[in-house]
């Protein structure tokens, strides 16, 4: 599907809008979904593209967010024009980035409700635009979360921040279509299988310490009136904390819990068993797709479960897909995550979203067996790092030997137009101007002093023919001069009965008309006659003439 361009106060998207974007860079339109975080579409333009000066920011664009959904709607965020490639790189956060606007007048408790009641609640007090919802498939009563949301938080901050949000306390997924936003524990999804050589075409296991917490230490913030410096606990350790070499340690903030009359002590010693997995390390399995037509088989969307089969590693799993990169033109997925991937990014609000997706794998290994992990992870990018610098090195040695060579002969300059990946046209010129010869599928011309021009409709145009002979040309509208014509031709004008013939033994004409003859040695006139001024002069086989059918007398007759 090709993107399609929508006004920023845009609310029927039944239509084209604005038109279906062309001109977009080859491979650069991404749908990239995180569960819990960033939902984003990213692709640039050519500056030969008609929609490179037309977007704007807050203008809305409608995409094919993955093989499920027919579109989702987009809002542009960043433009970035870079002057040395020529392309604008267009960046867009999923709709719901408007309700980072929207925020709670105040206080709202959340234990001893339900979550669709929370939800409408959230709606009503934050003013929420009415094309917006917040849905739910969770039916059970909040209780125990101690989490009261203050003043001045956003929507976006009370469904799925990364502290104390709804997603956060109770282990769901938000999940985003247009001007939707959905609560759901997602245990119904669909499951999809990915086999290694038929759907997949590299893996990658990763086993990552990012989100780990292996000790903590409690606050809280005293009430008004009291000493407002917070008051700490003890350290807490959590059972695995032997299991590692460092401490990562975390301070955790109960004031929420200390408010709602819990006990500061019991809340903060039971913080492991109320955020199990949080001291194991996080597995992530990326999987990069290919033959889309295997995939297109069974469609698949953000939340599913994916069965992973790879002879290789000996993998045999079963995650949840926690992040996809789709391209939209293709409709192909390029990238899949699954897996027990801890934290990700939440671009929109700029700051970590916990995700607590997923089962978490025992922890067996010891303390020298992960470090040696993390070792060997940084030794394969170093690896890695010093390849890429390499292969660009090269390839810019390459790139800089064919325009030297290009270059090298004469002064004229070869472009590639609008760009040298994907390029519409062909140009040379001297010392790169702005007049030279132009090639595309349309035709060849040349642009300057002189202008000469060859279309695919084999039509030929030049303001001058220089050569030695010209065959089988029929020239029309076009005006002769100064031409000498040799040899027995035939020119003809016209047709039928008034065509005029010019040939190397006369010439044959209906009518002529003449301003003056000079040095006529004989002129023979059969079966015609001549108007002179009105009169017309015949003539007999016998010799004699006649003006108005009366005899002209000569000297003979009036002897």
């Amino acid at each position: 599907m090709t993107p399609i361009l929508y006004k920023a106060d845009e609310t029927e998207f039944t239509n084209n809008g604005l038109g279906k974007i062309t001109g977009i860079i080859q491979k650069s339109a991404i749908v990239q979904n995180t569960l819990n975080g960033a939902y984003t579409f990213d692709f640039e333009l050519a500056k030969s593209s008609r929609f490179y000066n037309v977007v704007k920011e807050e203008m809305i664009v409608k995409v094919k967010p993955d093989s499920v959904r027919d579109y989702d709607l987009f809002m542009i965020t960043d433009i970035d024009k870079d002057s040395t490639s020529g392309y604008v790189k267009v960046s867009c956060s999923h709709i719901s980035v408007i309700l980072n606007n929207y925020m709670a007048q105040s206080q709202i408790p959340i234990d001893g409700f339900t979550a669709s009641y929370i939800l409408d609640y959230i709606k009503n007090a934050t003013n929420t635009p009415g094309q917006f919802s917040l849905t739910t498939d969770i039916d059970e009563q909040f209780a125990g979360t101690n989490v009261i949301f203050e003043p001045n938080t956003n929507i976006n901050e009370m469904v799925l921040g990364s502290t104390n949000s709804i997603a956060k306390v109770t282990g769901t997924y938000v999940l985003k279509d247009k001007f939707n936003m959905n609560l759901t524990k997602a245990d119904d999804f669909k499951t999809i299988v990915l086999r290694k050589g038929k759907n997949i075409s590299n893996i990658s296991v990763k086993r990552s310490l990012n989100g780990l917490v292996t000790a903590i230490i409690p606050y809280y913030k005293p009430k008004e009136g009291e000493n407002k410096e917070p008051i700490y606990g003890s350290k807490i350790k959590s059972p695995l904390y032997s299991k590692y070499q460092h401490e990562y340690l975390k301070a955790v903030d109960f004031s929420s819990a200390v408010k709602g009359g819990k006990d500061f002590s019991a809340e903060a010693n039971n913080y492991f068993n109320d955020n199990p997995g949080i001291d194991k390390p996080a597995y992530d399995v990326e999987i990069n797709t290919f033959e889309y037509r295997s995939l297109r088989k069974q469609k698949f969307e953000l939340a599913d479960f994916a069965k992973i089969y790879d002879p290789d590693f000996d993998i045999n799993v079963q995650l949840r897909i926690y992040e996809m990169q789709f391209d939209p033109i293709n409709e192909s997925a390029t990238v899949i995550k699954a897996g027990t991937q801890a934290t990700s990014v939440f671009h929109n609000l700029e700051k970590k979203i916990d995700n607590v997706s997923g089962d978490v794998s025992d922890v067996k290994d010891d303390v020298n067996e992960t470090n040696k992990d993390v070792s060997d992870l940084k030794a394969s990018d170093k690896d890695k790092q010093q390849l890429m610098d390499e292969l660009k090195k090269n390839v810019n040695d390459t790139r800089d030997d064919m325009l030297s060579y290009i270059n090298g002969s004469g002064r004229d300059v070869i472009r590639f137009l609008p760009d040298r990946e994907n390029p519409t046209d062909i140009v040379a010129s001297e010392s790169g101007g702005n007049y030279g010869m132009r090639w595309n599928s349309k035709g060849i011309y040349y642009d300057g002093k002189g202008t000469v021009a060859i279309d695919n409709r084999g039509n030929v145009y030049a303001d001058k023919f220089v050569g030695q002979s010209i065959t089988g040309v029929q020239i029309r509208g076009g005006e002769i001069s100064g031409v000498t014509i040799y040899g027995d031709t035939d020119i003809s004008l016209g047709s039928g009965s008034t065509r005029t013939s010019v040939t190397s033994y006369g010439i044959s004409t209906p009518n002529m008309t003449v301003y003056q003859i000079d040095g006529v040695k004989a002129m023979n006139i059969e079966s015609g006659y001549l108007m002179i001024n009105g009169a017309k002069i015949t003539g007999d086989s016998s010799g004699r003439l006649y003006m108005g059918g009366l005899r002209i007398l000569n000297e003979s007759d009036l002897k």
